[in-house]
């Protein structure tokens, strides 16, 4: 039997590349991993293509824009909603593959809809509701309409995925804090997909 691998070769090329990075006493899962690797990749990418003085433009529609970078769009039913956009990062190949955009709208009666573009890697997906047998019903919790208070009012906050990247990383959260043992647990579940 071969002795085991242990990858210090790999920690070193890391450490260096990732200062945060740390293989004493930190451990992530899978997704976290990827999505450090990811997000590195990404801003060494983005160093390069404006080292060789390459440009990469993103185009939007833009119907009236504001101070604070914000604009209106005319939604569902001619309503107007004031819309932002959180990502501030320019495009690579990783955010290119991998990249995508999710739409949080707020709404509240009698007041306009606002929303919130914001850029993601992987799309994170809570599984611990009984009803959650499949990615399909996973999906449709992520983008299902819930009821929040914000400033004491009644709003609601409904989340969708605004733009799709060729790749989609899906991230079932199998993890969930069970505050009776104060500690993480494990979800021991299947999920068809």
């Amino acid at each position: 039997m071969d002795p085991p691998f242990e990858p210090t070769c790999i920690y070193e090329m890391l450490r260096n590349k990732m200062p945060n990075f740390n293989e004493n006493g930190r451990q992530e899962d899978a997704e976290e991993f990827l999505g450090i690797i990811l997000s590195n990749l990404h801003d060494e990418m983005v160093s390069a293509i404006r080292s060789s003085k390459k440009t990469v433009s993103l185009s939007t529609t833009v119907l009236a824009d504001t101070e604070d970078g914000e604009w209106q769009q005319i939604g569902k039913k001619n309503k107007i909603q004031v819309t932002r956009n959180t990502s501030n990062n320019e495009p690579s190949p990783v955010s290119e593959l991998f990249g995508g955009l999710t739409r949080s709208v707020v709404s509240k009666a009698g007041a306009k809809e606002s929303a919130t573009l914001q850029p993601f890697l992987s799309v994170q997906l809570d599984i611990q509701h009984s009803q959650i047998n499949h990615v399909k019903d996973a999906l449709y919790h992520f983008t299902h309409k819930e009821q929040i208070i914000l400033n004491n009012a009644k709003c609601y906050r409904r989340e969708t995925l605004e733009s799709l990247p060729p790749v989609l990383i899906l991230h079932l959260k199998r993890f969930i804090f069970d505050e009776a043992a104060k500690s993480c647990q494990k979800l021991h579940k299947e999920i068809d997909f």
